[in-house]
């Protein structure tokens, strides 16, 4: 196939992405030292092989699903969802020092609503 259309395929893929809706949601409460928090959001499968992960993501904060609990959301891809999760937040830096951000990661996920 022609590069030309492998660039067309890649932009419509994107530009698709962009026009679905984000959201998100949360709620918190913190036990024993950890923050416990109810997050809504829309389910995605993120990377490419063999490293993909799944993010749920809000309208301006993503969270990364745990290694071990992607078989709860795998199914549920693209849609909305509600789930209950403990937040780890790790800063990330760059090689050279300069702060890049935060990663959000939910672990012992329970789901409590599918739209």
């Amino acid at each position: 196939m022609s590069r030309t259309f492998h660039v067309v395929l890649l932009l419509l893929f994107f530009s698709f992405n962009m026009v679905l809706p984000a959201c998100g949601e949360v709620a918190e409460r913190s036990y024993t030292g950890q923050n416990v928090i109810q997050v809504t959001g829309r389910v995605y499968l993120v990377g490419s092989e063999p490293f993909t992960e799944l993010i749920i993501g809000g309208s301006d904060i993503e969270w990364h699903i745990a290694r071990g609990e992607e078989r709860l959301l795998l199914l549920l891809q693209h849609r909305v969802v509600t789930v209950e999760g403990i937040e780890t937040v790790e800063d990330l830096w760059f090689a050279s020092g300069l702060y890049a951000g935060e990663r959000r990661t939910l672990s012992n996920i329970s789901i409590i609503n599918i739209e």
